[in-house]
This record gives C-alpha cells, sequence and structure tokens, in this order.
C-alpha cells in the first residue's frame, strides 16, 4: 500500500478488507468450525495496513494455533488484545474511538449498545462468501445486526449447560429445562453463574408464555422494556425462594 500514510482510516480499512477476503479467512473460519454467537465487526476508525490485522477478541476464543495457520496461509499478521466481557470491550473501543484495531467480537445480543455508540464500519458483503454460512447462524447476525448495513457475521459460538449428580436426582434431559433449578426440590442444591440462571430463568418463562420476551432479545430494546421483563424474573425467583 504505497499510499497509506495518505489514506484515511476508512480508505484503510477497505483496503484490509479486501486483502483479508482475498484470502478466504470466512471460509477458513467454517472450516475449522468457529461459527455463532459472537463474531468479528469492523472498528469504524481502524488504522489496518495490508499486513497486519488487529482484533479485540475474547479470551481464549482465538488460538494461537489458529493464527498461526492463518498467518502461514495468508502472510497477515495477526495482533490480538483480548477481553473478558463486552463491558470491557466497549471500554477499550471508547478510549482510543476504535483507534487500533481493525476487528472486534461483540456478542450478537448487544446490537442496540453498539448501533448507538457507533463505533463499528458495516462489512462490504460484496467482497463476503456469506453462503459459507449455517443460514440459521447468519439470519441471528443480520437480523439484529443490519441498520445502514451489516455489522456482525458469526465466528465463534458457546452454549450453556446443565450438569447433575446421578446419586442425587433421576433426571433425563428430554424432561429438564431452565425452570428446573427453580424447582422447590432443588432449593440450595444448585449452582449456578448468575448471569446464566436468570437469562435462563428469562428463556424458560418466555418459552412457557408466562413473560413473552423474544427469548429474551427484547431486554436489549431499551431500559423499560429490560426493567419490565427482569422485575418478572426476579418477581418469579423471590416467590420460589419464599416458598422454600
Amino acid at each position: 500500500m504505497t499510499d497509506a500514510k495518505k489514506a484515511s482510516a476508512t480508505q484503510l480499512t477497505i483496503t484490509a478488507a479486501r486483502a483479508f477476503n482475498r484470502r478466504s479467512f470466512l471460509k477458513t473460519a467454517v472450516a475449522v468450525g468457529t461459527v455463532a454467537a459472537t463474531g468479528p465487526a469492523f472498528i469504524r476508525r481502524s488504522l489496518a495496513s495490508s499486513g497486519e490485522l488487529n482484533i479485540l477478541c475474547w479470551t481464549d476464543e482465538l488460538p494461537d494455533a489458529v493464527i498461526k495457520d492463518f498467518t502461514d496461509s495468508t502472510g497477515i499478521r495477526v495482533n490480538k488484545t483480548p477481553f473478558s466481557s463486552n463491558e470491557e470491550l466497549v471500554n477499550k473501543l471508547q478510549a482510543t474511538f476504535g483507534e487500533g484495531y481493525d476487528l472486534c467480537m461483540p456478542s450478537f445480543n448487544r446490537a442496540p449498545e453498539f448501533k448507538f455508540l457507533e463505533v463499528l464500519k458495516a462489512f462490504d458483503t460484496n467482497r463476503m462468501k456469506l453462503d459459507h454460512y449455517d443460514p440459521s447462524l447468519l439470519k441471528a447476525s443480520t437480523d439484529l445486526w443490519t441498520w445502514d448495513g451489516l455489522y456482525h457475521v458469526p465466528h465463534v459460538w458457546g452454549s450453556e449447560g446443565m450438569a447433575w449428580r446421578t446419586d442425587r436426582a433421576d433426571l433425563t434431559y428430554e424432561k429438564m429445562s431452565y425452570g428446573l433449578i427453580w424447582d422447590p426440590q432443588f432449593a440450595a442444591k444448585a449452582q449456578i453463574r448468575p448471569v446464566s440462571g436468570l437469562l435462563g430463568l428469562g428463556l424458560w418463562l418466555d418459552a412457557t408464555g408466562k413473560v413473552p420476551s423474544n427469548r429474551m432479545l427484547d431486554t436489549y430494546k431499551d431500559e423499560a422494556t429490560m426493567r419490565k421483563i427482569y422485575d418478572e424474573i426476579l418477581n418469579m425467583r423471590w416467590r420460589t425462594r419464599r416458598r422454600n
């Protein structure tokens, strides 16, 4: 890039995107099974060059072995800056308004927050091979992250799980639900991560029709909607505790 010094941050980002997609990174990502809940998004004021890629990524979700394979295949050096929460990601981006980073990996359900912050740049979908994604996974991104362009694509996935001691409980996955954790028979016997536990309870209340919430995505619309839904979740939790 001989004119790199004269180019704007936007132009530099576009140049990096061309090199990035020309080497079929999305195809490689799908091949190694890294698709779903969180995904890469362009930083609005990134300072990319054709030879390096600066990524804000979740801790341990961009293994060194993957980076090495990518660099060996493309010649592009990857510099990663890890973060452990979406809040930390936002703080890092706001500190420099995105300067110094090319891609980041926000959770897909944080779209309203990132739309408000205006630190991301839409992808040039004409240069992307979106047909390499599972349609249902891609839809999760396009439904939530499209306003004046597409700002998110699936990249890595995570999941929640439930486990139990078979000598203490006679359970089967076919009959289990997120609501089961809050059943009186398991009072003071269950261990949960607070965020996952409350989210799971909300998903259960949504699935049973008690608190419709579009699989909890409505909690990200605005503060009033979040309070309305989580008040119901916390009330259910409180009633369960009082019965015990």
